[in-house]
């Protein structure tokens, strides 16, 4: 068995997953072939997030070839894994949530999207994700989520701008109980209110769904992911 990094033993920490939790400002992120070694690479942003997931199967698959006796599941927040289970539980529990992300016309569609699937869900806002023209934008919606507190906020920004902002508003004093990046999810739920196709879900297919409909997909597919597969697999045969 390979000799656990940092990010590795979080991922194994954290396959327990639930939405019961006690602890105040409870922040989760997902790691992919895309992020890992940043997220490796970078501790002081593993020590703010309580749970960290795989989400891929391609990592799910190396994972457990190097630590067959800590095997874990794929986690991502999408409808084929745990973003079900985070709005039922939201809504079920009367919890408030604020969605983050993507362009103007996109956060509001995926909001009105996430609404016909949970009918009386409680979103009581949501902001895009560029803040890079107006600096000021950011200042502004730490202060509304001050102000509001809601229970649940998720961030759709990709890595790693989704977990600087997480760990930003979190020193800013706001409040919550449970964060998530969510990658591309706001963007996609723009589109459709159940992004993969059923039969894509029921096969596995996701990233090929991806693949297709995306060009930046394509990139990651054919050029950063073989290069991952090699580094991953030379860095952990050393341990």
């Amino acid at each position: 068995m390979s000799k656990k990094n940092y990010l590795d033993e979080k991922i194994i920490f954290s396959e327990k997953f639930s939405l019961d939790v006690k602890r105040h400002c409870n922040m989760t992120t997902f790691v992919n072939p895309f992020n890992y070694y940043f997220l490796k690479d970078n501790k002081s942003y593993l020590l703010q997030f309580d749970e960290i997931h795989i989400d891929g199967s391609l990592l799910v698959l190396l994972h457990n070839l190097f630590y067959r006796e800590t095997k874990v599941s794929r986690k991502s927040f999408d409808f084929s894994s745990i973003a079900d289970d985070v709005f039922t539980f939201a809504k079920s529990s009367s919890k408030t949530v604020y969605l983050i992300g993507g362009s103007n016309s996109e956060v509001i569609k995926c909001s009105e999207n996430i609404l016909k699937l949970y009918p009386g869900l409680n979103i009581i806002g949501c902001n895009d994700g560029f803040f890079g023209v107006n600096p000021g934008d950011k200042l502004k919606l730490f202060s509304t989520l001050k102000e509001l507190e809601p229970d649940y906020i998720i961030i759709g920004m990709g890595a790693p701008l989704q977990e600087e902002l997480a760990i930003e508003l979190k020193d800013f004093g706001v409040k919550f109980e449970r964060l998530f990046t969510c990658g591309g999810f706001i963007t996609q739920t723009s589109l459709r209110p159940d992004y993969y196709y059923p039969l894509v879900k029921k096969l596995g297919l996701r990233w090929l769904q991806r693949f297709i409909m995306h060009s930046h997909v394509r990139r990651r597919v054919l050029i950063n992911y073989p290069v991952f597969i090699f580094k991953y697999i030379c860095s952990h045969f050393k341990h």
